[in-house]
């Protein structure tokens, strides 16, 4: 668990602060500050100087560290932030380790940033900082998946997301998917690997609770994410997996669905009378 909240206040001292006293109190080992690394919010949203929200960044996460907690700096808006001006990202950021921050995340807080962009600032910025670096991204454009990924493979060490994609407008980067994209396709570990053949059913325990009808389309654990209509499909998936399935669906602790429709060849047809009766090809023919 990780207690969450925004640096102090311009114009007071940290110790007068009550959301930085109200995350030590979570008694966490570890909390997160998000501060601007925008000029366009720092000036319009917070109303104070360029200067004064590095001071707040700052001195947030020292007086986090001098806690003894674990510090995480969210530099918010940061893509954003440095197509407007990369000289004041980066501060926000030197700032935020100056602090003694442990891990810094760059956010993609309003959801615009593209791979090519992504990987070109995340792999400068892993180059020259000296703690790890974390991403999060949210779907407005229907990138946070590749965008997640695209990180990872520049170098990022920790992706924020959350699982069916909760968040603010259109979502975070889903982990339901992100998790199995790294693990599975490109062999980069998440979670243990006991765990992820229960992550169709953990997803789903989680839709229900939350009251949500979760997307048959969702990858990986979705209803019809192993489903094969289509009759040329099931007959080639019936003869050899791979041939319309990218991963086994056992490793996620999916099944493989046949659905009977118009476009059903005989072999859906087949494979549904094997649900209730035992009998080869040969039977029949």
């Amino acid at each position: 668990l990780v207690s969450f909240g925004s640096t102090r206040r311009k114009g007071i001292r940290p110790e007068e602060d009550a959301n930085l006293q109200a995350i030590l109190k979570a008694n966490t080992p570890c909390c997160s500050v998000f501060g601007k690394s925008w000029k366009f919010h720092v000036t319009t949203v917070l109303e104070t100087t360029y200067e004064e929200n590095l001071h707040m960044i700052q001195e947030s996460c020292r007086f986090l560290k001098s806690h003894g907690r674990e510090v995480l700096f969210d530099a918010e808006h940061f893509f954003d932030g440095w197509k407007d001006d990369p000289d004041y990202a980066w501060e926000s950021l030197r700032a935020a380790v100056r602090g003694g921050a442990d891990v810094v995340c760059l956010c993609d807080t309003n959801g615009g940033a593209f791979p090519q962009e992504v990987e070109q600032v995340v792999r400068e910025v892993v180059r020259q900082l000296d703690v790890p670096v974390a991403v999060h991204f949210h779907e407005d454009c229907g990138m946070a998946t590749a965008n997640s990924i695209v990180a990872v493979q520049a170098g990022a060490s920790q992706v924020q997301g959350t699982l069916l994609g909760f968040g603010e407008r259109c979502g975070n980067a889903n982990l339901s998917t992100i998790i199995p994209d790294l693990q599975l396709k490109l062999g980069i570990p998440c979670i243990p690997q006991e765990e992820i053949l229960h992550l169709t059913q953990r997803v789903r325990e989680l839709a229900s609770i939350a009251n949500l009808d979760m997307p048959g389309s969702m990858p990986y654990v979705g209803e019809n994410a192993f489903a094969h209509k289509a009759g040329m499909h099931a007959a080639g998936v019936l003869k050899s997996p791979r041939s319309f399935e990218q991963v086994d669906p056992y490793l996620v602790g999916n099944t493989r669905r046949f659905p009977a429709s118009e476009m059903s060849g005989r072999a859906v047809v087949l494979e549904k009378i094997k649900e209730y009766y035992n009998f080869t090809i040969s039977d029949i023919e």
